[in-house]
């Protein structure tokens, strides 16, 4: 399972019910579920070709949820019945019982009931046992994952789908309270000039400028800082790009030779425990002050000459 520890589950991502994922492992799982809804016309047909284009080189497995097994129109994609998933989720929940956290628990055994009794028949024949046996024999590694890892925080829901949707936006790193970006002009801008940018796990690398959300409690931040260069004219360029950023948030302390943060924002949540959609909101928010700067950011740091740092 350690191949698989940087595990996603989210839903309602791309419009899809449910999208799982390891980028370590090249990992892709779509669960698209019907329940007395007809299917669109080339819906699944236009779900699979952007999971094509945006999971390009990952395994992936794509399965049609419905009451009782409809074929899909795209033959990539396949017919799972209800009662095939509740049945493997029983025994998935059986055999993961000692990793189950009591709310994990009590939020699939809701589940499960409503499956049993909106869309399941009472009675199981051995027919559909053996049929739930094979689905989680050919599927147990990704069960084992929804049980074990599907408890996503709100923040990390919302950041996902944000900077998904944010095509302006590169993704840099992800974390149950800081979610770590870059505008891709900035980021253009950063790679023409010959400076280091963050790549992956930002703290401690090298990186000519980085912003992130950052959660706390009830608020939610947004920090611009510039990180470390190697050269006597790098407290100037700071200052030029302190000088950038809009006034209201802007960080008045001592530049530091590392990391220089030169704003920061601040907007407050409706209660201590903020859902999904309100997190959103104040990342748009929050973007918004400093998106008419991506440009200006963009232009002056490729006026700065890589020789003279």
């Amino acid at each position: 399972m350690e191949g698989y520890a940087d595990v996603q589950v989210r839903r309602e991502m791309m419009n899809m019910d449910v999208l799982i994922w390891s980028e370590r492992s090249r990992m892709l799982l779509a669960i698209e579920a019907k329940v007395d809804a007809r299917q669109g016309d080339k819906q699944l047909l236009q779900y699979r070709q952007r999971l094509e284009e945006e999971f390009k080189d990952y395994s992936r497995d794509l399965l049609f949820l419905t009451t009782d097994g409809v074929a899909p129109n795209d033959d990539m994609w396949i017919p799972v019945t209800w009662e095939d998933m509740y049945r493997s989720l029983m025994d998935a929940m059986r055999r993961k019982t000692d990793v189950l956290s009591e709310r994990a628990r009590f939020a699939i055994e809701q589940y499960l009931e409503l499956l049993s009794s909106e869309v399941l028949v009472n009675e199981v024949d051995m027919h559909l046992v053996n049929v739930c046996r094979k689905l989680y024999s050919e599927h147990k590694r990704v069960i084992d994952l929804i049980i074990e890892h599907g408890a996503v925080s709100s923040f990390t829901e919302a950041a996902e789908e944000f900077l998904f949707k944010s095509t302006d936006i590169r993704k840099i790193s992800l974390s149950p309270t800081r979610a770590a970006f870059l505008p891709a002009k900035i980021d253009e801008a950063c790679l023409a000039g010959g400076f280091t940018t963050a790549k992956g796990n930002y703290w401690g690398q090298d990186a000519a400028i980085i912003m992130w959300f950052a959660l706390d409690g009830a608020k939610l931040a947004l920090i611009v800082e510039v990180g470390p260069w190697a050269d006597a004219g790098r407290q100037e360029a700071v200052l030029g790009l302190k000088n950038i950023m809009p006034p209201k948030g802007r960080v008045n302390r001592k530049l530091s030779e590392t990391y220089s943060r030169i704003w920061s924002y601040r907007m407050n949540f409706s209660s201590d425990d903020p859902g999904t959609d309100e997190i959103i909101e104040k990342m748009k928010a929050l973007y918004e002050r400093i998106e008419g700067e991506t440009e200006s950011i963009s232009g002056f740091i490729r006026t700065l000459n890589k020789q003279a740092r």
